[in-house]
């Protein structure tokens, strides 16, 4: 690939790119027919559909910091760029391709996988089981492994450095406890061998008592277990090679006390094998003979691992050769009755390991000691409480204890809110709307006082005190009660800043159906466009064309987004008014209104907007050719595939543009690699045409005929 070409395809990247990470923080907030998800998808199509006509599959190669190509980062100083990068890193994706015949309900559900934790992701199998499960067949995905891993922190790996500080901080501190200094120490002295290391200890302990010696040996066990956790596989076997020369070269006294503890280590398969290989042939022998003697206990998989060792060693008899009655002995206590590994739960072992090793209970055991505490606090009696009353009350509210009855069930109902339980919240409501059914006094006081402005006006704060798990919930609640929440959602709806919630909230107005069109109708006339805005898209998706005269008085509004979005609603209800309206939107000297309406002009193959359509096309001033509008209006001329288009291109591909020359020959190619998306019969003649020329867009023409030639004759 050329320089100019890189650069070319960089920047197509960058603007793609964008696009896709708008789409996904749009896709966050708002369903996927949210007029700002299909403007915004519509773009990246626009994008995608010019690459992927003539290249596929688009492969886009994923680094922890950002994302590349041909080994260079695309606009690496873009800090959108690495966030995104990174969260699809941590999901487990090395590199994206993106497959022609992409959809966009695809590319929307592959976003949504990022919307949750990476664990998640990993839980259900990893990032290509994920798209697997979700049937999106036309993005694929490396996932990421050991050989995808180039750049930790921003450096290359070969730039790692060549050893880690695991042993070193671990001898250290030995060194340091043996000669009497401060444990933690400065980090300056070179540390001695490990077998230097190992005789000093030996010499140092010799003298000490058996409680000082077994917590030497604890302290040796602990990093070993520690250090299996090391991911990074040249520091691990390192440090694993230091520290068995450093248990190969104790004392016997202290080898045999190591000995003694290190079966009790909760070592995975792979990392026990590969600490038991370090350990010399002595080790091996003293091992297996205390282990077979049954002096100690050591689990099946050891005891096997340490026979394989001796045998790959070819280890001699000597030290194993037993007496016959040493032999019978040893067999009796291999398979005396209360053998561990047989009688003992592997559930049980672990405890019992986890135990010796810790010396304490294990971490889960803690924690159902702290549940069960839990369980004696003033919340958790207050929730028995409340499955209590809920059981009165499904068998019937009992008027002789009335009062008791509605004190306790208010506390209980403020109890629910206060903690943000709103499940529980709507299942009462929703007996007491049963149970409270004919009005009578304390019952019936108790339903209306989850219709009270108090109440509501405390459920509507709720998004902001518990935040987004508690959403769903809160809907649930909200369109249960029904009608008493309509006015106080609608208000509270245009005061609110946060877009989540928001966005919750016409979510909720929805659920409620058609009892919203009166209430929300009447709103239409507010002064804050934004406000006006979502009542719009709240009418348009309830569907109730009843509304369609006030929406017509906001055709002509003052502000964009408000006449987008009645547009759009007139046009779905099919009002003669909105084509004018949408023709109107269309206009040269008004670029930013056209570009907003084109994509509603894709769906509307009338002439008019045709004609309209290609106005824009051919109109050009005098200092700005604006490119990106053109292009735009080139992709939606092919979606409605008009013959007036196919006309107009004859004469437009023909012509030069003095002031503009480049944009005008880069509008040219557009437009022919446009024509693929058109009958054949009709375009193949217009590509003959213009391919006589020697013009980029002329060989863009001779490229395309090829192409048709070929699966012509293929079919």
């Amino acid at each position: 690939m050329s320089l100019a070409d890189l650069a070319a395809q960089q920047r197509f990247l960058k603007n793609l790119l964008g696009g896709i990470i708008i789409l996904f923080s749009h896709l966050r907030l708002y369903a996927s027919d949210n007029s700002m998800v299909t403007l915004t998808s519509s773009r990246i199509f626009m994008l995608l559909d010019r690459y992927l006509a003539d290249h596929s599959p688009l492969e886009i190669d994923v680094a922890r910091h950002g994302f590349m190509l041909q080994g260079e980062f695309i606009d690496r100083s873009n800090h959108n760029f690495e966030k995104f990068a990174s969260l699809l890193f941590m999901h487990g994706v090395a590199r994206v391709s993106l497959h022609r015949g992409l959809a966009v309900e695809e590319l929307h559900n592959f976003l949504r996988i990022f919307n949750r934790k990476p664990a998640e992701t990993w839980d259900e199998g990893g990032i290509v089981h994920a798209l697997e499960a979700r049937g999106i067949e036309h993005i694929r995905i490396d996932e990421l492994s050991d050989s995808h891993i180039q750049l930790i922190d921003g450096k290359a790996a070969e730039n790692l450095p060549q050893r880690s500080d695991l042993w070193e901080r671990f001898a250290l501190s030995l060194f340091h406890s043996l000669e009497g200094l401060d444990p933690e120490g400065t980090g300056d002295e070179e540390v001695v061998s490990a077998s230097e290391l190992a005789q000093r200890a030996s010499a140092h302990f010799s003298e000490r008592s058996e409680e000082e010696k077994l917590e030497i040996v604890k302290e040796i066990g602990q990093f070993i277990v520690k250090l299996q956790h090391e991911n990074i596989k040249i520091y691990r076997t390192q440090a694993l090679s230091k520290i068995t020369e450093f248990i190969n070269n104790l004392s016997g006294e202290m080898r045999t006390l190591f000995l003694r503890n290190v079966f009790n280590l909760k070592l995975k398969a792979d990392f026990a094998e590969g600490f038991y290989s370090g350990l010399s042939d002595e080790m091996i022998l003293d091992a297996l003979q205390n282990a077979t003697l049954g002096n100690h206990y050591a689990p099946p998989m050891v005891l096997n691992l340490l026979g394989k060792l001796a045998s790959s060693r070819e280890l001699g008899s000597e030290g194993l050769t037993l007496a016959k009655d040493e032999a019978i002995q040893r067999a009796k206590e291999l398979f005396r009755p209360d053998d561990f590994d047989k009688y003992v739960p592997a559930s049980y072992q672990d405890v019992l390991h986890q135990i010796v090793q810790r010396d304490g209970l294990p971490g889960p055991t803690l924690e159902r000691v702290e549940a069960l505490k839990e369980t004696l606090e003033e919340q958790s009696l207050d929730r028995q409480t409340s499955r209590i009353l809920f059981d009165i009350m499904e068998r019937g509210f009992d008027d002789a204890h009335s009062d008791g009855l509605t004190q306790n069930i208010d506390r209980v109902l403020r109890d629910l809110d206060a903690r943000g339980d709103y499940n529980g919240l709507r299942r009462w409501y929703q007996l007491l709307t049963e149970k409270c059914a004919d009005g009578r006094g304390d019952c019936a006081s108790m339903l209306e006082k989850m219709h009270h402005p108090d109440f509501i006006a405390t459920v509507l704060s709720a998004p902001k005190r518990f935040g987004k798990n508690k959403f769903d919930a809160i809907r649930d609640l909200i369109i249960t009660i029904g009608e008493p929440f309509i006015a106080p959602l609608l208000d509270q709806l245009g005061g609110e800043s946060n877009r989540a919630i928001r966005y919750l909230f016409i979510e909720t107005l929805k659920g409620l159906g058609s009892k919203v069109v009166g209430s929300a109708s009447g709103r239409l006339d507010d002064e804050r466009w934004y406000f006006q805005r979502n009542i719009i898209y709240l009418l348009r998706e309830l569907g109730d064309d009843s509304v369609l005269p006030l929406i017509k008085k906001l055709l002509r509004h003052s502000h964009p987004k408000v006449r987008f979005e009645a547009i759009k609603t007139a046009l779905q209800f099919r009002d003669p008014a909105a084509l004018s309206a949408l023709l109107r939107q269309l206009d040269p000297e008004d670029r930013d209104s056209a570009m907003a309406a084109l994509p509603l002009a894709r769906g509307v193959n009338d002439p008019r907007v045709i004609r309209k359509l290609l106005t824009l096309l051919e109109h050009t001033s005098l200092l700005h050719y604006d490119l990106d509008l053109k292009r735009n209006v080139t992709a939606a001329l092919a979606e409605l595939g008009s013959q007036e288009a196919l006309r107009f291109f004859r004469s437009f591909l023909a012509n030069r543009n003095l002031l503009h020359p480049f944009d005008h020959e880069d509008l040219k190619v557009e437009i022919v690699k446009s024509l693929r998306r058109y009958p054949q019969p009709q375009v193949r003649d217009l590509l003959q045409h213009h391919a006589a020329g020697s013009s980029r867009s002329a060989q863009e023409a001779t490229a395309l005929l090829q192409k048709l030639h070929g699966e012509t004759h293929e079919q």
